[in-house]
């Protein structure tokens, strides 16, 4: 299934393509040049002892980016790299030859990035590379570090690692622009929506051989709520289109797999934009002043509002003039009556 916008947290997405490659390649993996990782040392890792393994597995996976390429045969699309890598990660995991799909061939599964060929011209699509260094955080916070280090720990090691790698294998800094998006603020919603398609992907794996109806209402939307909330009180668009990436895919397992109701689909996500909500007034304004004197002096527009104001005006002047008449009236009448007053009093006297 396609996503419907792309985003900085893409990689939230499709992150299992990319799991799959670095726990094979810290696992299994040789680097050809040893010495790149032997000063590497971080005093935040778990077990300092995995620190060679962490960094050669992130050399392998950042050279796999770099030479990542797509070559097509009629209207298939397969990935490769130069070191026979497939596309998307090892077939050890079922992926196909033309890409990772979450959860099979499925409607809802991932779609293949890369570059993109069209005959035997290959054309670059850097979706794959960018996704995947930004996945490598996510791995080393989640993965490596499990969550016990800090977002702002997580980054040093991040950039440091690729420092070594820049300083020994890439001498163009290949990936400076994907590497360099990744702050404090980007990471640690990266993590939040990686996390919340993580736990998606394993109702789909419960649910998908069931397809029982009681799965239509079983799957916990608190999480996913209070990040619309997030979206809407906040200035972030890109994880405002992710969640409405999310819903997407959730909404077309539940809709297409297990068949649910209309009922159990997630509504749109709407953002109400403060800047547009402030704009549109004063917009609205400064074209109604623009238009008016138009209207007023060469449309039939003009007669008629003057009609109306000379109308209102004679209707203010009638009022007015019986104001005063029942002021004058009531003041005659209290002068009557104070020299009533006064007669009484000197007839006494």
């Amino acid at each position: 299934m396609p996503l419907e916008i792309q985003t900085i947290y893409n990689a939230a997405y499709s992150n299992c393509i990319y799991k799959h490659k670095l726990d094979s390649y810290k696992n299994d993996g040789e680097l050809e040049n040893n010495d790149s990782c032997s000063e590497f040392t971080n005093s935040n890792l778990i077990n300092q002892d995995e620190s060679q393994k962490i960094c050669k597995a992130v050399i392998l996976f950042l050279s796999h980016l770099k030479e990542y390429k797509v070559v097509t045969y009629g209207d298939t699309v397969y990935g490769n790299t130069s070191n026979g890598d497939s596309a998307h990660g090892d077939s050890a995991h079922g992926d196909s030859a033309h890409g990772d799909i979450a959860h099979g061939d499925t409607a809802y599964g991932d779609t293949a990035y890369g570059d993109t060929a069209y005959g035997d011209t290959t054309y670059g699509d850097t979706t794959y590379r960018d996704n995947g260094c930004k996945y490598l955080f996510y791995w080393l916070y989640n993965h490596v570090l499990q969550n016990r280090q800090t977002i702002e720990n997580v980054l040093n090691i991040y950039k440091d690692l690729y420092r070594i790698y820049t300083q020994n294998h890439d001498k163009f800094n290949t990936f400076d622009k994907y590497i360099n998006e990744m702050n404090e603020h980007t990471s640690y919603r990266l993590v939040k929506l990686t996390n919340l398609y993580n736990e998606l992907d394993k109702f789909f794996t419960q649910n998908e051989e069931k397809k029982e109806k009681t799965a239509c209402n079983s799957y916990s939307l608190v999480t996913y709520f209070s990040y619309v909330d997030e979206c809407q009180n906040g200035y972030d668009n890109d994880f405002c289109d992710e969640l409405k990436n999310f819903r997407k895919k959730y909404n077309s397992f539940i809709k297409n797999v297990i068949k649910c109701e209309e009922k159990y689909l997630l509504p749109p996500v709407e953002r109400i934009d403060a800047v547009d909500m402030t704009i549109i007034p004063f917009s609205f304004i400064s074209v109604t002043s623009l238009i008016l004197p138009i209207l007023y002096k060469f449309t039939a527009f003009g007669p008629w509002i003057r009609r109306l104001i000379k109308k209102n005006e004679n209707k203010l002047e009638y009022i007015n003039e019986e104001t005063n008449q029942s002021l004058n009236t009531y003041e005659t009448r209290d002068d009557i009556s104070n020299m009533q007053n006064y007669n009484i009093a000197y007839n006494s006297s």
